[in-house]
């Protein structure tokens, strides 16, 4: 055995569990400020001393008679018998006490320098729970001790990274993936942006597949798409800002987007708000909004449409890579230096830049959320819905998604569809010519008939397909559809096969009947739709 030297901890744990308990120092997930909290209550004296050829040296002395003397430097005597001091203790100290001192040793302290002045006490502290106790409280303990202030307020404790089977990562096991292979694969962004989304910040574990960094590499290369797109369309001609009901809605669903994600990303919660903001690109701006601005994009006989469609989709595109931007700085830089050289002084105004855009985002400043249109939400729901309603018909009925067909609007209030919303329903779900009534007709039998809340659309069955043709195929389908029913049914209905099968085989059956009834039922319906008066 060998003498070792030990720190009393009380009089350092007691300032650091105060500064937690005034909330001084924050804990994500809050949860760990208790863990926190409980293994400084009962903390017990520090070995201090290691056997180590590197590190900080024990500031213990020693005279001939063997008496210590703690100093900061070589003492001129002992202090027990006044003897000359001979040799300094060979021991270090704890790899941890040095890191410990981190946050202000590494800007120059103990002098008083400007780096020390600007930057400590710092905001953020990201890193695992395996070292709360071993750094985190001991950052802590020293910040206050040495420099009478926490060194940081906000402490993020990040879930344990699993592989996609639940288990610990590990190079000897084999458990692991190299960051390396799948940045050569798939790019940087889209591993930052895979990792990042998941799983929650606030969970204890998070299962980590390389599927999500490959999602996230088609999430580039959306985002890549769009900004072409918006770009490409950027012209110099003068215009007027005449806003769209599409124009209102998604610069109302950006100031939505916007809110959103930063309140989760002020609160750490970092894969929410990159699902947001995918989910934002993908299902709103390039799926809808683009293809509704395009409409005016190449209309020659407006130029305040198209002048308004650059703008919006020009201010959508800077927001978007401002949002973006944390989770992939390489692709949001390169294309903000292609945003930054186009743009309209409206399109400026509408994102917040109109005092000049940055020659790089990371300098750019944050969007901030705007008003909430809750008519142009409201219009525009309304509008995808009878969109998609039509879009799904025709599918059903499979008539060529380039070829028009004839069809009727009904409205309790046909003014209140205005002009926009009927020109992006005629050209997006491909009826022409489109009539909007407020009294349906008498003649119904030929027509299909999809309800959409207090609006019906009418569309001729002899326009979406060759009627006693298609009658005979759903017919048959009908007919296959039964018989597989009834074979499901007299199976479960069989008392041996339900004692004797094994459950999942059973459940799996249940499920086919389900869905068997379902297609008997909307095969039924669509084949009545087709019954002609002779």
């Amino acid at each position: 055995l060998s003498e070792q030297w030990f720190m009393d901890m009380k009089e350092l744990a007691e300032p650091a569990m105060e500064v937690v308990k005034e909330g001084r120092v924050r804990f994500t997930p809050d949860r760990w400020a208790q863990i926190y909290l409980d293994w400084l209550e009962r903390i017990r004296p520090w070995t201090l001393s290691r056997q180590l050829w590197w590190g900080h040296r024990i500031p213990i002395y020693y005279c001939e008679k063997e008496h210590a003397t703690a100093a900061k430097s070589w003492p001129d005597a002992c202090k027990v018998c006044d003897g000359t001091v001979v040799r300094q203790d060979g021991d270090v100290l704890d790899t941890w006490f040095s890191s410990a001192l981190w946050p202000f040793a590494t800007l120059g302290w103990p002098h008083q320098t400007d780096d020390l002045a600007a930057f400590y006490p710092t905001s953020f502290m990201n890193t695992s729970s395996q070292i709360l106790y071993l750094w985190i409280a001991r950052m802590v303990m020293t910040g206050l001790k040495f420099m009478g202030e926490v060194p940081f307020s906000d402490v993020l404790i990040n879930p344990t990274i699993l592989n996609n089977k639940g288990q610990r990562m590990s190079k000897s096991l084999g458990t692991g993936v190299d960051p390396l292979d799948l940045i050569n694969r798939f790019g940087a962004d889209a591993l930052r942006f895979g990792l990042t989304t998941s799983g929650s910040t606030h969970q204890q574990e998070t299962r980590f597949s390389p599927d999500r960094v490959e999602q996230a590499r088609n999430f580039a290369n959306k985002v890549w798409n769009v900004a072409r797109a918006i770009l490409m369309n950027q012209g110099l001609e003068p215009g007027q800002l005449r806003l769209t009901v599409a124009d209102r809605w998604i610069l109302s669903r950006l100031s939505e987007t916007v809110g959103s994600v930063t309140a989760d990303l002020e609160r750490f919660e970092f894969s929410g708000a990159g699902t947001r903001i995918s989910e934002f690109v993908w299902s709103e701006v390039a799926d809808w909004y683009l293809e509704i601005a395009k409409l005016r994009l190449y209309q020659e006989d407006d130029p305040d449409a198209r002048f308004t469609a650059r703008a919006v989709s020009w201010s959508l595109l800077s927001s978007i890579l401002r949002l973006l931007h944390p989770y992939m700085p390489f692709l949001t830089e390169e294309i903000w230096s292609h945003l930054r050289l186009a743009g309209s002084e409206d399109a400026r105004k509408l994102s917040q830049l109109d005092a000049g855009v940055p020659e790089s985002i990371m300098i750019a400043p944050w969007p901030e959320p705007g008003e909430v249109d809750l008519d142009a939400a409201h219009q525009m729901d309304q509008i995808m819905e009878i969109v998609r309603s039509v879009r799904t018909a025709r599918a059903e009925y499979g008539v060529d998604p380039a070829r028009y067909i004839s069809a009727t609007l009904v409205a309790p209030d046909p003014g209140a569809m205005r002009a926009e919303g009927r020109d992006v329903i005629s050209r997006l779900a491909r009826l022409r010519p489109l009539e909007v009534v407020s009294k349906a007709g008498e003649e119904r039998a030929k027509q299909l008939t999809l309800l959409i809340g207090e609006v019906a659309i009418y569309l001729p069955l002899e326009e979406m397909s060759d009627v006693g043709g298609e009658r005979e195929r759903l017919a048959k389908e009908l007919e296959s559809a039964r018989r597989g029913l009834q074979g499901v049914t007299q199976k479960l209905a069989n008392p041996n096969f339900s004692a004797k099968a094994p459950a999942e085989i059973v459940r799996r059956e249940e499920r086919r009947a389900a869905e068997l009834e379902e297609r008997v039922g909307r095969l039924g319906e669509q084949l009545d739709h087709l019954r002609l008066p002779e």
